[in-house]
């Protein structure tokens, strides 16, 4: 019976692996679609997209940490100050543009990870 219950957490550890990353990789579009969308107010009162250069939307990384914990990072310069907005030396401000938190909103995560288990663990 041990070793039928081994089997079991293997197969379910493999299937968690496996939800994950295809989370990550959905998240992972949604992050670059959110940086391309023209929604987000500018200093001039018009909407955009956040991308100037394309350094930003380019500098995505997704770092394995476990099978199950991978860390996102765009790591330009000036990636926080787009994500939060800043006050510039001038006296100017640029406005938050949070896509992180939009494409998390966008996403039901919960509902996407459990039907890719569901999948996984049912073959």
């Amino acid at each position: 019976m041990a070793a039928q219950k081994k089997l079991d957490t293997s197969a379910f550890d493999k299937a968690v692996a496996k939800a994950t990353q295809e989370l990550v990789n959905r998240l992972s579009v949604e992050y670059t679609k959110e940086i391309s969308s023209e929604k987000w107010d500018w200093v001039d009162g018009q909407q955009r997209d956040i991308v100037d250069t394309g350094r930003l939307r380019a500098s995505q990384t997704v770092r394995l940490v476990s099978d199950t914990k991978y860390e996102f990072n765009w790591p330009v310069e000036y990636a926080a100050q787009v994500h939060e907005g800043t006050k510039l030396k001038g006296g100017g401000e640029w406005p938050a543009r949070p896509w992180t938190r939009t494409a998390l909103e966008n996403v039901d995560s919960k509902s996407f990870f459990e039907s890719i288990l569901r999948r996984e663990l049912n073959g």
